[in-house]
């Protein structure tokens, strides 16, 4: 019961800082997914007061629809299992983010992160940009490790890894002056689960959720495009669908007439739709 209630007080406080700042978001109830947040990146986001209980129903949802809209997973939580999750850290489990509200607000605000990996913190890099840095300053690979107190191997790895200690990347800004640090990255391969519907896309990869508006998610490099199934999901798919505005996405539905109706009145003007049969 606690747990609940904790629960839910992160959401109300989320939501209560979303609304202040004016960021766009959609919010889901009784879904593996509790928020997607639009600002400059795209946020899919599970709310928990113990990121340990995400069950695996909810981690494939929220790897699966963060890869079909291009956006990066999070669990928010205060804790995993009896450790506190630290402010400014972000660890990573099974390629799905986990931070606390606090350390959330500040990353969607633009304040850097750390990154903590196999219990070790480090943030992400452009590696391409060390390689640049090096050549532009003319030196060789043991002369730029020599200049940062490093071993050439490191060095090596730099120009080929694509995170690094925070305790190298501050050797590099202060002494080059330049800050090598990149985005989170996006996870571009979906977990393909079988479901019951009787309907089978021609474009491969495809997954069907287990608990989100769109029942089927199809994966392909001309069109990507998501089904509903029912008129209750029709909502808040139309909903998400005109929140994230993005063209490249496809809303197909089975020839249920009132779910035709209801996403014909309700689509953003320049979508195409698309039917599917039984």
């Amino acid at each position: 019961m606690q747990e609940s209630i904790a629960k839910e007080k992160i959401k109300e406080d989320l939501e209560k800082w979303l609304i202040e700042n004016k960021i766009n978001y959609a919010k889901f109830v009784k879904r593996s997914i509790d928020f997607i947040i639009e600002e400059a990146n795209r946020y899919i986001i599970k709310v928990l007061s113990d990121a340990s209980s995400l069950t695996n129903y909810s981690a494939i949802d929220l790897r699966n629809v963060a890869c079909f809209l291009h956006a990066l997973p999070f669990i928010i939580a205060p804790k995993y299992k009896s450790l506190r999750i630290n402010d400014g850290k972000v660890y990573i489990n099974k390629s799905i983010y986990i931070t606390n509200p606090r350390t959330f607000k500040k990353m969607v605000s633009n304040e850097k992160v750390t990154v903590v990996k196999k219990g070790k913190n480090t943030t992400y890099i452009d590696n391409y940009k060390i390689k640049e840095l090096r050549r532009k300053e003319g030196l060789s690979l043991q002369q730029f490790a020599n200049k940062l107190g490093i071993s050439k191997k490191t060095a090596y790895l730099l120009e080929r890894k694509n995170s690094a200690s925070t305790e190298i990347i501050e050797r590099i800004k202060k002494t080059f002056n330049e800050d090598i640090t990149a985005p989170l990255p996006f996870n571009t391969r979906p977990i393909i689960i079988k479901g019951n519907l009787n309907i089978k896309p021609k474009e491969k990869p495809y997954t069907y959720t287990y608990s989100f508006p769109y029942d089927i998610l199809a994966f392909s490099h001309q069109i990507s495009y998501a089904v509903i199934d029912n008129e209750k999901k029709a909502d808040e798919a139309i909903k998400l669908h005109q929140m994230i505005k993005n063209k490249s996405i496809f809303i197909l539905m089975t020839d249920k007439r009132n779910i035709k109706n209801k996403i014909k009145r309700n689509l953003i003007q320049g979508q195409l739709l698309h039917h599917l049969s039984n």
